[in-house]
Protein backbone atom coordinates (compact mmCIF):
# COMPACT_ATOMS: atom_id res chain seq x y z
CA UNK A 1 0.00 0.00 0.00
CA UNK A 2 1.12 3.35 -1.16
CA UNK A 3 1.14 6.73 1.07
CA UNK A 4 0.43 10.39 0.52
CA UNK A 5 2.16 12.67 3.27
CA UNK A 6 0.89 15.95 3.43
CA UNK A 7 3.74 18.12 4.30
CA UNK A 8 3.88 21.43 6.51
CA UNK A 9 3.36 24.39 5.52
CA UNK A 10 6.55 25.90 6.50
CA UNK A 11 8.33 24.41 3.39
CA UNK A 12 10.63 21.99 6.24
CA UNK A 13 9.61 19.19 4.52
CA UNK A 14 8.33 17.54 7.74
CA UNK A 15 4.90 15.39 6.92
CA UNK A 16 1.96 16.78 9.70
CA UNK A 17 -0.18 13.90 8.32
CA UNK A 18 -0.10 10.92 6.40
CA UNK A 19 -2.63 9.26 4.38
CA UNK A 20 -3.16 5.53 2.91
CA UNK A 21 -3.44 5.00 -0.50
CA UNK A 22 -5.98 1.90 -1.09
CA UNK A 23 -6.44 0.59 -4.66
CA UNK A 24 -5.10 1.17 -7.92
CA UNK A 25 -7.51 4.01 -8.83
CA UNK A 26 -8.43 7.01 -5.95
CA UNK A 27 -9.63 10.29 -6.18
CA UNK A 28 -8.20 13.21 -3.85
CA UNK A 29 -10.13 16.16 -3.15
CA UNK A 30 -12.20 18.00 -0.81
CA UNK A 31 -15.83 16.78 -1.86
CA UNK A 32 -18.04 14.20 -0.25
CA UNK A 33 -17.29 11.04 -1.55
CA UNK A 34 -13.75 11.06 -2.74
CA UNK A 35 -11.26 8.36 -1.59
CA UNK A 36 -8.63 10.78 -0.12
CA UNK A 37 -10.28 13.97 1.33
CA UNK A 38 -7.79 17.17 2.08
CA UNK A 39 -9.95 19.69 3.84
CA UNK A 40 -8.60 22.48 2.39
CA UNK A 41 -10.31 25.38 0.30
CA UNK A 42 -7.73 25.25 -1.90
CA UNK A 43 -8.19 22.20 -3.33
CA UNK A 44 -10.82 21.35 -5.79
CA UNK A 45 -13.69 18.73 -4.62
CA UNK A 46 -12.48 16.16 -7.60
CA UNK A 47 -9.06 17.92 -7.98
CA UNK A 48 -6.85 14.98 -8.88
CA UNK A 49 -7.11 11.00 -9.85
CA UNK A 50 -3.72 9.06 -8.87
CA UNK A 51 -3.56 5.41 -10.92
CA UNK A 52 -1.35 2.82 -10.57
CA UNK A 53 -0.41 0.91 -13.99
CA UNK A 54 2.40 -1.41 -15.14
CA UNK A 55 5.01 1.16 -15.31
CA UNK A 56 4.12 2.80 -12.16
CA UNK A 57 1.67 6.05 -10.78
CA UNK A 58 0.17 8.49 -12.91
CA UNK A 59 -0.84 11.82 -11.17
CA UNK A 60 -4.39 13.55 -12.78
CA UNK A 61 -5.66 16.70 -12.97
CA UNK A 62 -9.39 16.59 -12.70
CA UNK A 63 -10.13 20.06 -11.95
CA UNK A 64 -10.75 22.44 -14.69
CA UNK A 65 -9.73 25.76 -13.18
CA UNK A 66 -6.26 24.18 -11.24
CA UNK A 67 -3.71 21.71 -12.08
CA UNK A 68 -1.04 19.68 -10.30
CA UNK A 69 2.34 21.45 -9.27
CA UNK A 70 5.40 19.22 -9.91
CA UNK A 71 8.77 20.26 -10.33
CA UNK A 72 8.15 24.06 -9.61
CA UNK A 73 5.06 24.05 -12.78
CA UNK A 74 1.89 23.59 -13.51
CA UNK A 75 1.03 19.97 -15.26
CA UNK A 76 -2.18 18.05 -16.42
CA UNK A 77 -0.64 14.93 -15.85
CA UNK A 78 2.89 13.37 -14.69
CA UNK A 79 4.45 10.34 -13.42
CA UNK A 80 5.17 9.96 -9.88
CA UNK A 81 7.32 7.59 -7.76
CA UNK A 82 8.70 7.28 -4.36
CA UNK A 83 9.48 10.50 -2.89
CA UNK A 84 8.12 12.34 -5.57
CA UNK A 85 6.45 15.96 -3.68
CA UNK A 86 3.45 18.05 -5.67
CA UNK A 87 1.31 20.73 -4.70
CA UNK A 88 -2.99 20.75 -4.75
CA UNK A 89 -4.10 24.17 -4.46
CA UNK A 90 -1.96 25.55 -1.29
CA UNK A 91 -1.51 21.53 0.01
CA UNK A 92 1.94 20.25 -0.72
CA UNK A 93 2.11 16.22 -0.77
CA UNK A 94 5.05 13.89 -1.30
CA UNK A 95 4.21 9.97 -2.29
CA UNK A 96 5.59 7.61 -0.08
CA UNK A 97 7.02 4.08 -1.44
CA UNK A 98 4.64 0.81 -0.80
CA UNK A 99 6.43 -0.51 2.16
CA UNK A 100 4.27 0.50 5.19
CA UNK A 101 7.27 0.53 7.65
CA UNK A 102 8.95 3.68 6.02
CA UNK A 103 5.56 5.94 6.80
CA UNK A 104 4.02 7.11 10.15
CA UNK A 105 1.01 8.35 10.27
CA UNK A 106 -0.28 10.87 12.77
CA UNK A 107 -4.00 11.95 11.92
CA UNK A 108 -6.42 11.49 8.83
CA UNK A 109 -9.69 12.52 8.52
CA UNK A 110 -10.91 10.73 5.08
CA UNK A 111 -13.96 9.59 3.56
CA UNK A 112 -12.03 6.25 2.54
CA UNK A 113 -13.04 2.61 2.60
CA UNK A 114 -11.70 0.83 5.62
CA UNK A 115 -7.78 0.58 5.71
CA UNK A 116 -5.77 -2.41 4.20
CA UNK A 117 -2.62 -3.66 2.47
CA UNK A 118 -4.71 -4.73 -0.55
CA UNK A 119 -7.93 -2.84 -0.81
CA UNK A 120 -8.83 -3.25 -4.69
CA UNK A 121 -10.99 0.34 -5.81
CA UNK A 122 -12.09 3.30 -4.81
CA UNK A 123 -15.52 4.31 -3.36
CA UNK A 124 -17.67 5.03 -6.66
CA UNK A 125 -20.25 7.79 -6.27
CA UNK A 126 -23.55 8.40 -7.51
CA UNK A 127 -22.87 11.83 -7.56
CA UNK A 128 -19.61 11.71 -9.42
CA UNK A 129 -18.93 13.25 -13.03
CA UNK A 130 -16.05 11.69 -13.83
CA UNK A 131 -15.89 9.94 -17.54
CA UNK A 132 -16.01 6.99 -16.25
CA UNK A 133 -18.76 7.06 -14.40
CA UNK A 134 -21.93 4.93 -14.65
CA UNK A 135 -25.38 4.38 -13.25
CA UNK A 136 -27.76 1.74 -13.39
CA UNK A 137 -30.91 3.37 -13.59
CA UNK A 138 -34.66 2.03 -12.35
CA UNK A 139 -36.18 0.78 -16.20
CA UNK A 140 -32.41 -0.16 -17.80
CA UNK A 141 -32.40 -3.25 -19.80
CA UNK A 142 -28.90 -4.20 -18.17
CA UNK A 143 -30.31 -3.63 -14.38
CA UNK A 144 -34.01 -3.12 -14.26
CA UNK A 145 -33.87 -3.39 -9.92
CA UNK A 146 -31.18 -1.04 -8.94
CA UNK A 147 -31.87 2.76 -8.33
CA UNK A 148 -29.76 5.39 -7.74
CA UNK A 149 -30.81 7.12 -4.73
CA UNK A 150 -30.53 10.71 -3.68
CA UNK A 151 -27.82 13.59 -2.67
CA UNK A 152 -28.47 13.61 0.87
CA UNK A 153 -27.80 9.75 0.58
CA UNK A 154 -24.98 10.13 -0.81
CA UNK A 155 -23.42 12.27 2.17
CA UNK A 156 -24.34 8.99 4.45
CA UNK A 157 -22.48 7.24 2.65
CA UNK A 158 -19.40 8.88 2.73
CA UNK A 159 -19.83 9.60 6.25
CA UNK A 160 -20.49 5.62 6.84
CA UNK A 161 -17.26 4.96 5.48
CA UNK A 162 -14.70 4.26 7.95
CA UNK A 163 -11.34 6.86 8.60
CA UNK A 164 -8.61 4.83 9.97
CA UNK A 165 -5.80 6.16 11.70
CA UNK A 166 -1.94 3.96 10.91
CA UNK A 167 0.67 4.67 13.16
CA UNK A 168 4.04 3.59 12.07
CA UNK A 169 2.22 1.48 9.26
CA UNK A 170 2.18 -2.36 9.95
CA UNK A 171 4.54 -1.48 13.35
CA UNK A 172 2.04 0.55 14.91
CA UNK A 173 0.81 -1.26 18.12
CA UNK A 174 4.68 -2.94 19.02
CA UNK A 175 6.15 -4.11 16.12
CA UNK A 176 8.37 -1.00 16.88
CA UNK A 177 11.10 -3.75 18.06
CA UNK A 178 14.68 -3.21 16.61
CA UNK A 179 15.78 -7.02 16.51
CA UNK A 180 12.83 -8.12 14.99
CA UNK A 181 12.98 -11.39 12.57
CA UNK A 182 11.20 -12.75 9.29
CA UNK A 183 7.93 -14.37 9.81
CA UNK A 184 5.95 -16.84 7.82
CA UNK A 185 4.61 -13.82 6.45
CA UNK A 186 7.71 -13.18 4.04
CA UNK A 187 9.21 -10.52 6.45
CA UNK A 188 6.18 -8.47 7.90
CA UNK A 189 7.72 -7.89 11.11
CA UNK A 190 5.80 -9.84 13.35
CA UNK A 191 8.02 -12.72 15.65
CA UNK A 192 8.05 -16.35 14.89
CA UNK A 193 11.02 -17.93 15.52
CA UNK A 194 15.18 -18.19 14.19
CA UNK A 195 16.27 -14.73 15.41
CA UNK A 196 18.55 -16.22 18.20
CA UNK A 197 15.76 -17.36 19.71
CA UNK A 198 15.57 -20.95 21.28
CA UNK A 199 11.70 -21.35 22.08
CA UNK A 200 9.16 -23.22 20.49
CA UNK A 201 6.37 -21.96 18.74
CA UNK A 202 2.99 -22.97 19.68
CA UNK A 203 1.31 -25.31 17.23
CA UNK A 204 -1.54 -24.30 15.32
CA UNK A 205 -4.15 -26.36 16.87
CA UNK A 206 -3.17 -24.99 20.11
CA UNK A 207 -4.62 -21.81 19.61
CA UNK A 208 -7.51 -23.04 17.32
CA UNK A 209 -10.56 -22.05 19.07
CA UNK A 210 -13.66 -23.42 18.72
CA UNK A 211 -16.55 -21.18 17.25
CA UNK A 212 -19.00 -20.33 19.56
CA UNK A 213 -21.95 -21.09 17.42
CA UNK A 214 -22.68 -22.08 14.16
CA UNK A 215 -22.05 -19.28 11.32
CA UNK A 216 -25.05 -18.73 9.31
CA UNK A 217 -25.25 -20.35 6.41
CA UNK A 218 -24.62 -18.87 2.44
CA UNK A 219 -28.47 -20.00 1.68
CA UNK A 220 -29.72 -18.50 5.30
CA UNK A 221 -27.84 -15.18 4.63
CA UNK A 222 -29.12 -14.76 1.27
CA UNK A 223 -33.00 -15.00 2.19
CA UNK A 224 -32.15 -12.27 4.75
CA UNK A 225 -29.55 -9.70 3.30
CA UNK A 226 -29.32 -11.05 -0.53
CA UNK A 227 -32.69 -8.82 -1.52
CA UNK A 228 -33.93 -5.67 -3.48
CA UNK A 229 -31.06 -3.53 -5.03
CA UNK A 230 -28.60 -6.30 -3.46
CA UNK A 231 -30.44 -8.93 -4.86
CA UNK A 232 -30.52 -7.21 -8.59
CA UNK A 233 -26.95 -6.85 -8.52
CA UNK A 234 -26.19 -10.00 -7.85
CA UNK A 235 -28.06 -11.34 -10.52
CA UNK A 236 -27.26 -8.99 -13.09
CA UNK A 237 -22.96 -8.86 -12.37
CA UNK A 238 -22.62 -12.49 -11.18
CA UNK A 239 -19.86 -14.21 -9.02
CA UNK A 240 -17.91 -11.22 -6.87
CA UNK A 241 -14.14 -11.25 -7.49
CA UNK A 242 -13.65 -9.04 -4.32
CA UNK A 243 -15.64 -6.98 -1.76
CA UNK A 244 -15.08 -4.52 1.04
CA UNK A 245 -17.77 -3.88 3.24
CA UNK A 246 -17.50 -1.13 6.37
CA UNK A 247 -20.14 -1.68 9.04
CA UNK A 248 -21.80 1.72 11.27
CA UNK A 249 -21.44 1.13 14.79
CA UNK A 250 -25.23 1.84 15.53
CA UNK A 251 -25.98 -1.09 13.57
CA UNK A 252 -28.33 1.01 11.03
CA UNK A 253 -26.70 1.61 8.09
CA UNK A 254 -23.23 -0.14 6.13
CA UNK A 255 -21.30 0.79 3.06
CA UNK A 256 -20.61 -2.16 0.52
CA UNK A 257 -18.23 -2.28 -2.61
CA UNK A 258 -18.38 -5.00 -4.86
CA UNK A 259 -15.65 -5.37 -7.20
CA UNK A 260 -15.99 -7.30 -10.69
CA UNK A 261 -12.50 -7.49 -12.37
CA UNK A 262 -13.25 -9.29 -15.31
CA UNK A 263 -16.31 -7.32 -16.03
CA UNK A 264 -14.15 -4.14 -14.89
CA UNK A 265 -16.91 -2.87 -12.97
CA UNK A 266 -16.70 -1.35 -9.15
CA UNK A 267 -20.70 -1.31 -7.53
CA UNK A 268 -21.29 1.19 -4.30
CA UNK A 269 -23.99 0.15 -2.07
CA UNK A 270 -25.29 2.00 1.63
CA UNK A 271 -27.76 0.42 3.58
CA UNK A 272 -28.58 -2.45 0.84
CA UNK A 273 -29.53 0.12 -1.83
CA UNK A 274 -27.70 1.02 -5.02
CA UNK A 275 -25.24 4.21 -4.98
CA UNK A 276 -23.52 4.06 -8.40
CA UNK A 277 -20.81 2.19 -9.93
CA UNK A 278 -17.42 2.86 -12.06
CA UNK A 279 -15.83 1.21 -14.92
CA UNK A 280 -12.78 0.15 -14.69
CA UNK A 281 -10.22 -1.52 -17.28
CA UNK A 282 -11.54 -5.25 -16.99
CA UNK A 283 -8.58 -7.80 -16.53
CA UNK A 284 -8.35 -11.43 -17.84
CA UNK A 285 -7.92 -14.53 -16.42
CA UNK A 286 -9.46 -16.95 -13.56
CA UNK A 287 -10.20 -15.10 -10.33
CA UNK A 288 -10.37 -17.79 -7.14
CA UNK A 289 -13.45 -17.53 -6.01
CA UNK A 290 -14.58 -15.20 -2.90
CA UNK A 291 -14.46 -17.75 0.21
CA UNK A 292 -17.66 -16.10 1.77
CA UNK A 293 -19.96 -13.22 0.66
CA UNK A 294 -21.13 -9.66 1.80
CA UNK A 295 -24.80 -11.09 2.71
CA UNK A 296 -23.16 -13.68 4.99
CA UNK A 297 -21.20 -10.98 6.86
CA UNK A 298 -24.40 -8.52 6.96
CA UNK A 299 -26.02 -12.07 8.77
CA UNK A 300 -24.04 -12.82 11.15
CA UNK A 301 -21.30 -10.19 11.59
CA UNK A 302 -19.18 -11.86 13.94
CA UNK A 303 -15.50 -11.99 13.57
CA UNK A 304 -14.90 -15.66 14.16
CA UNK A 305 -17.05 -16.85 11.33
CA UNK A 306 -15.04 -14.33 9.31
CA UNK A 307 -12.12 -16.25 10.22
CA UNK A 308 -13.94 -19.52 9.82
CA UNK A 309 -14.14 -19.07 6.14
CA UNK A 310 -11.54 -16.80 4.96
CA UNK A 311 -8.83 -17.22 7.40
CA UNK A 312 -6.75 -17.67 9.33
CA UNK A 313 -5.90 -14.81 10.08
CA UNK A 314 -2.64 -12.48 11.28
CA UNK A 315 -2.75 -10.21 13.72
CA UNK A 316 -1.45 -6.82 11.69
CA UNK A 317 -1.73 -3.74 13.94
CA UNK A 318 -3.90 -2.52 16.26
CA UNK A 319 -2.95 1.60 15.11
CA UNK A 320 -6.21 2.39 14.00
CA UNK A 321 -8.81 4.84 15.43
CA UNK A 322 -12.13 4.55 14.64
CA UNK A 323 -14.81 7.18 15.53
CA UNK A 324 -17.91 5.84 17.16
CA UNK A 325 -16.00 2.27 17.13
CA UNK A 326 -13.30 2.17 19.47
CA UNK A 327 -13.58 5.72 21.25
CA UNK A 328 -13.59 3.22 24.69
CA UNK A 329 -11.88 0.06 23.07
CA UNK A 330 -8.97 -1.09 21.05
CA UNK A 331 -8.96 -2.47 17.49
CA UNK A 332 -7.34 -4.76 15.68
CA UNK A 333 -6.55 -5.11 11.68
CA UNK A 334 -6.24 -8.72 10.62
CA UNK A 335 -4.78 -10.11 7.72
CA UNK A 336 -6.72 -13.10 5.91
CA UNK A 337 -5.49 -16.27 5.06
CA UNK A 338 -7.52 -16.42 2.33
CA UNK A 339 -7.39 -12.94 0.56
CA UNK A 340 -8.29 -9.91 2.38
CA UNK A 341 -8.41 -7.88 5.94
CA UNK A 342 -10.41 -8.00 9.05
CA UNK A 343 -10.97 -4.86 11.55
CA UNK A 344 -12.56 -5.97 14.81
CA UNK A 345 -13.26 -3.80 18.21
CA UNK A 346 -13.54 -6.59 20.42
CA UNK A 347 -15.88 -9.54 19.62
CA UNK A 348 -17.13 -7.03 16.78
CA UNK A 349 -16.74 -6.72 12.91
CA UNK A 350 -15.92 -3.25 12.06
CA UNK A 351 -14.97 -3.70 8.29
CA UNK A 352 -13.85 -6.53 6.04
CA UNK A 353 -12.16 -6.56 2.70
CA UNK A 354 -12.27 -9.80 1.12
CA UNK A 355 -9.63 -10.32 -2.09
CA UNK A 356 -8.68 -13.76 -2.82
CA UNK A 357 -5.57 -12.71 -5.15
CA UNK A 358 -3.63 -11.66 -1.82
CA UNK A 359 -4.27 -14.88 -0.20
CA UNK A 360 -1.23 -16.58 1.48
CA UNK A 361 0.01 -20.38 2.58
CA UNK A 362 -1.46 -20.20 6.06
CA UNK A 363 1.48 -21.61 8.75
CA UNK A 364 1.28 -24.98 10.77
CA UNK A 365 2.86 -23.23 13.84
CA UNK A 366 1.91 -20.04 15.69
CA UNK A 367 3.87 -17.20 16.10
CA UNK A 368 5.03 -16.08 19.95
CA UNK A 369 3.25 -13.12 19.85
CA UNK A 370 -0.02 -12.33 21.73
CA UNK A 371 -2.47 -9.26 21.48
CA UNK A 372 -4.73 -7.49 23.49
CA UNK A 373 -6.21 -4.78 25.59
CA UNK A 374 -5.35 -4.14 28.96
CA UNK A 375 -7.88 -2.16 31.41
CA UNK A 376 -7.35 -0.50 34.58
CA UNK A 377 -9.69 1.16 36.72
CA UNK A 378 -11.37 4.37 34.96
CA UNK A 379 -8.49 4.64 32.35
CA UNK A 380 -8.05 4.11 29.03
CA UNK A 381 -7.57 0.78 27.70
CA UNK A 382 -4.19 -0.09 26.40
CA UNK A 383 -3.17 -1.88 23.33
CA UNK A 384 -0.70 -4.57 24.22
CA UNK A 385 1.31 -6.58 22.38
CA UNK A 386 3.70 -9.09 24.12
CA UNK A 387 6.49 -11.02 21.46
CA UNK A 388 9.73 -13.36 21.57
CA UNK A 389 12.26 -12.25 19.36
CA UNK A 390 15.41 -11.99 19.86
CA UNK A 391 14.46 -10.22 23.56
CA UNK A 392 10.71 -10.89 25.55
CA UNK A 393 8.97 -7.46 25.22
CA UNK A 394 5.60 -6.28 25.69
CA UNK A 395 4.41 -3.15 24.40
CA UNK A 396 1.53 -1.26 25.28
CA UNK A 397 -0.28 2.29 24.09
CA UNK A 398 -3.08 4.25 24.00
CA UNK A 399 -5.81 2.55 22.68
CA UNK A 400 -2.98 0.24 20.70
CA UNK A 401 -2.28 3.26 18.46
CA UNK A 402 1.14 2.70 18.85
CA UNK A 403 3.73 5.88 18.64
CA UNK A 404 2.33 8.81 18.40
CA UNK A 405 3.89 12.48 17.98
CA UNK A 406 4.18 12.93 21.85
CA UNK A 407 5.90 9.31 21.58
CA UNK A 408 4.20 7.46 24.31
CA UNK A 409 4.62 4.04 23.27
CA UNK A 410 6.00 2.17 26.03
CA UNK A 411 8.24 -1.16 25.84
CA UNK A 412 9.01 -3.38 28.71
CA UNK A 413 11.88 -5.23 27.63
CA UNK A 414 11.44 -8.58 29.73
CA UNK A 415 13.83 -11.17 30.90
CA UNK A 416 12.26 -14.37 31.54
CA UNK A 417 13.91 -17.20 34.21
CA UNK A 418 11.88 -20.25 33.94
CA UNK A 419 11.43 -22.63 30.94
CA UNK A 420 8.40 -20.46 29.05
CA UNK A 421 9.62 -17.45 26.74
CA UNK A 422 7.27 -14.99 28.20
CA UNK A 423 5.72 -15.41 31.46
CA UNK A 424 7.17 -14.89 34.52
CA UNK A 425 6.97 -12.32 37.69
CA UNK A 426 9.47 -9.49 36.67
CA UNK A 427 10.43 -6.34 39.04
CA UNK A 428 11.90 -2.97 37.58
CA UNK A 429 15.72 -3.42 38.27
CA UNK A 430 15.75 -7.11 37.91
CA UNK A 431 14.27 -8.60 35.05
CA UNK A 432 12.20 -5.82 33.59
CA UNK A 433 13.54 -2.52 31.56
CA UNK A 434 11.28 0.37 30.36
CA UNK A 435 11.86 2.04 27.09
CA UNK A 436 10.19 5.42 25.87
CA UNK A 437 9.75 5.10 22.01
CA UNK A 438 9.62 8.74 20.36
CA UNK A 439 7.65 9.33 17.33
CA UNK A 440 10.87 8.83 15.02
CA UNK A 441 10.89 5.63 16.59
CA UNK A 442 14.11 5.66 18.70
CA UNK A 443 13.99 4.31 21.90
CA UNK A 444 15.18 5.73 25.29
CA UNK A 445 15.18 4.58 28.49
CA UNK A 446 12.97 5.60 31.29
CA UNK A 447 12.11 5.69 34.63
CA UNK A 448 10.39 2.85 35.92
CA UNK A 449 8.89 1.24 39.22
CA UNK A 450 7.12 -1.65 40.12
CA UNK A 451 6.11 -4.90 38.89
CA UNK A 452 4.27 -6.95 35.80
CA UNK A 453 3.34 -10.54 36.17
CA UNK A 454 2.86 -12.30 32.87
CA UNK A 455 0.98 -15.78 33.19
CA UNK A 456 -0.17 -18.41 30.92
CA UNK A 457 -4.05 -19.30 31.03
CA UNK A 458 -4.63 -22.16 28.54
CA UNK A 459 -3.35 -21.04 25.05
CA UNK A 460 -3.51 -17.07 26.25
CA UNK A 461 -1.33 -14.99 28.68
CA UNK A 462 -2.86 -13.00 31.05
CA UNK A 463 -0.73 -9.78 32.65
CA UNK A 464 -0.91 -8.03 35.33
CA UNK A 465 0.98 -4.81 35.27
CA UNK A 466 1.23 -2.10 38.74
CA UNK A 467 3.90 0.09 37.39
CA UNK A 468 5.09 3.64 37.31
CA UNK A 469 6.69 4.65 34.20
CA UNK A 470 8.11 7.88 33.72
CA UNK A 471 6.13 8.84 36.89
CA UNK A 472 3.03 8.20 35.22
CA UNK A 473 0.83 5.46 37.12
CA UNK A 474 -0.24 2.33 34.50
CA UNK A 475 -2.26 -0.11 36.80
CA UNK A 476 -4.04 -2.45 34.38
CA UNK A 477 -5.00 -6.27 33.60
CA UNK A 478 -5.97 -8.20 30.38
CA UNK A 479 -5.54 -10.84 28.68
CA UNK A 480 -3.79 -11.43 25.44
CA UNK A 481 -4.85 -13.84 22.65
CA UNK A 482 -2.18 -15.24 19.81
CA UNK A 483 -1.14 -13.00 16.85
CA UNK A 484 -2.61 -16.18 14.81
CA UNK A 485 -6.48 -16.33 14.73
CA UNK A 486 -7.59 -19.84 13.84
CA UNK A 487 -11.02 -20.82 14.03
CA UNK A 488 -12.28 -24.10 14.24
CA UNK A 489 -15.86 -25.71 14.03
CA UNK A 490 -18.09 -25.53 17.18
CA UNK A 491 -17.53 -28.10 19.90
Amino acid sequence: MAFLQVLAPDGSGLAVQTLPVHGTEVIIGRGEGVDVRLDHPSVSRQHARLTRGPDGWTLSALSLTQGIGVGGRFVAESRIEAGTTFSLGQVTLRFMPEDPRQARTIAMSATAPPASTTAPAAAPSASNARENAWALSEGSPEHPAARPRNEGRGRAVGCLLIALVLVAGLGGAGWLFRDRIASWTGGSGLPFTGGGSTAAAPSLPAVTRPVSSPCATAEVAARSHRTGDRAAIAERSGVLDAFVLALDPNGSEHSEQWIYRSRGEVVALSGGSYRGGVRRRARSGETPPVPLLPWQVLADPRGECVVQRAGPALWQTSAVVLPGWNDEAVAHVWRLARGGTLTTVGDRVVAVEIDPATAFDAPAEAPLSYVGELRGDGGAPLGALLSRGERTRLSISPRGQGTTEDGVEHVLVLQPSGDDPLAGEYVTGTGLEALRVSADGRESPMNATGRLVVQPVGAEYRIDAQLELGGSPVRATGQLRNALWAVGEGS
